[in-house]
């Protein structure tokens, strides 16, 4: 099955007023909850998994569609803040007009805030609420059986009959180790700052071995500090604190 993970592009964000110096230089967060997801799909299923993270790209929902429209998909998991909905729902429409048979499903604080009102979406098939490496996997097993929905943890979806049914919260995984690290790697490693030309190392070289951050309008290299237990691909986002 293939899977396709969304953070939405962020164009009309609910936020407060900030200081300009704080919006100027915040850059970008990696979306953790959809890699975290996707590291977990890739360790435990067969499952082909792509991320889009639309923000740090500056994309539109124009790039959106015409990316996600080269490509297939069976499912679609999207990452839905309360503060970020109107671009979740716009996001929704496109995949919907993009691939109108590939499921939708919901995940983050909106959809465990707010099950009733989300489910409802017309492009909305399912929704998982709380911790969702696990249940999302489970949902995929279970996907072309709707009598065995019920038994999904965390699930909320719309019967045959046309009745919610929501399987309560997802319970969080004791054992950490099993859910393992975010699939970093999906992703550029840079995304999770502004987009601007990162300068490399005389001579061209990249700067793999080094932490980037944007700040005050220019790159800023900090060493990377050895991590013990971390992979290499995740090493970079280790800082010397």
């Amino acid at each position: 099955m293939k899977v396709l993970l969304i953070n939405p592009p962020r164009f009309h964000e609910l936020i407060g007023k900030n200081p300009a110096i704080v919006e100027k230089h915040r850059g970008f967060n990696p979306p953790l909850g959809i890699l975290s997801l996707a590291g977990y799909l890739e360790r435990h299923t067969d499952h082909e998994i792509r991320v889009i993270d639309a923000q740090p790209l500056g994309w539109g929902y124009g790039e959106l569609k015409e990316d996600i429209a080269r490509t297939s998909f069976d499912v679609c998991g999207i990452t839905a803040m309360t503060f970020t909905l109107v671009d979740v729902i716009q996001t929704c429409r496109v995949v919907r007009e993009v691939n109108p048979k590939c499921k939708i499903v919901l995940g983050g604080a909106h959809v465990h805030l707010f099950p009733d009102e989300t489910i409802r979406m017309p492009e909305v098939d399912f929704l998982i609420q709380g911790e969702g490496e696990i249940a999302f996997v489970d949902l995929l097993e279970k996907l072309d059986r709707p009598a065995f929905w019920q038994s999904v943890p965390g699930l909320v979806y719309v019967d045959a009959a046309g009745k919610v049914t929501n399987n309560g919260v997802s319970p969080s995984t004791k054992d950490l180790d099993t859910l393992g690290f975010p699939a970093r790697h999906m992703l550029d490693a840079y995304r999770r700052h502004r987009l601007k030309e990162v300068p490399p190392l005389p001579g061209g070289e990249p700067r793999p071995a080094e932490f980037l951050s944007w700040q005050a309008d220019a790159w800023v290299a900090t060493p990377r500090r050895e991590c013990p237990g971390v992979p290499e691909w995740a090493q970079p986002s280790c800082p010397n604190s």
